[in-house]
């Protein structure tokens, strides 16, 4: 969050309310042709802060910062980056 620039939890709640909806869309995106019970704690999270970087116009390089910030700096980041981005854009969030 920090990277986000927020500076408290006002800031935070502000972003959660702008991108709840967009998040969830993500998530019913990727997991709708699963047959998954559980949904990992880091799902949300990571949804409501893809859509703040998309909604935000910082694209696949944000992604990948977002990424290198969660996995460490690995070559497999571009990958998901730029694979999240084309299911963004599929599920109509960009």
């Amino acid at each position: 969050m920090k990277d986000f620039g927020f500076k408290n939890l006002g800031d935070i709640e502000k972003f959660r309310k702008e991108n709840e909806e967009d998040a969830f869309r993500l998530a019913k995106y990727q997991l709708g042709g699963k047959d998954i019970d559980i949904l990992s704690s880091s799902v949300g999270i990571q949804n409501l802060c893809i859509a703040y970087i998309l909604k935000n116009g910082f694209g696949v390089a944000g992604l990948k910062r977002l990424y290198d910030k969660l996995n460490g700096d690995k070559p497999r980041n571009i990958t998901s980056a730029e694979r999240f981005y084309r299911q963004a854009q599929e599920a109509g969030i960009i």
